[in-house]
């Protein structure tokens, strides 16, 4: 059975793990919401709306601005 000539050190075998790593990482998958159109993640409920798969799933409420009394 081969056995290694040299030692390794730490800093190169991490430096070669982390560059195939990082190859395999891709952007998120982005479509469109069905319903109101907006940007959304696949397989995740909508952001802007809050349905998913045809059905609400999230319940969003819309903010409501005071108004200040400047007395």
């Amino acid at each position: 059975m081969p056995l290694p000539k040299y030692k390794i050190c730490r800093s190169h075998s991490r430096s070669r793990r982390a560059k195939n790593f990082l190859s395999q990482i891709s952007a998120p998958e982005v479509g469109t919401c069905p319903k109101c159109g907006a940007m959304k993640r696949s397989h995740f409920a909508c952001m802007a709306c809050g349905w998913y798969a045809g059905r609400q799933v999230v319940v969003k409420r819309e903010r409501v601005k005071r108004q200040r009394d400047d007395q």
